[in-house]
């Protein structure tokens, strides 16, 4: 929601909200619409584009409404039963977790980043 207030003015921009992007629709390999769906599973939509498709769904959603769309590794996508628009294996790979991990600890004296030693003289309270 963040670029909604300065792009708001746009006579081009349509925000649709509790829906979500189905797929990419194709005329041969030229994108010209989405599928949306909405959040209620009541039905979806198809919103064609006059000039261009920007998909932005995020690091894993992006990927996932591309091969649902067709655009993969062929092989993948036909053993689902995806239509092939275009065989680009590397679509979806090498997403990595980034796992993120907090810890607490409590020193008796302050130290800084680049004074912290191995033998610091470091207590946790539990």
């Amino acid at each position: 929601m963040g670029y909604y207030g300065p792009a708001s003015t746009r006579s081009n921009l349509h925000l649709v909200v509790r829906h979500y992007a189905g797929t990419v629709r194709f005329n041969g390999t030229t994108a010209d619409g989405v599928t949306v769906h909405d959040r209620f599973g009541s039905g979806k939509a198809v919103i064609k584009a006059a000039k261009e498709v920007i998909l932005a769904a995020g690091t894993i959603n992006t990927a996932k409404v591309l091969q649902q769309s067709g655009l993969g590794a062929a092989s993948r996508l036909e053993a689902l039963g995806i239509k092939v628009v275009s065989d680009l294996p590397g679509v979806g790979m090498n997403l990595q977790d980034h796992p993120y991990v907090q810890i607490g600890i409590n020193c008796k004296q302050p130290f800084g980043t680049l004074l912290f030693s191995i033998g610091a003289n470091i207590s946790s309270r539990t």
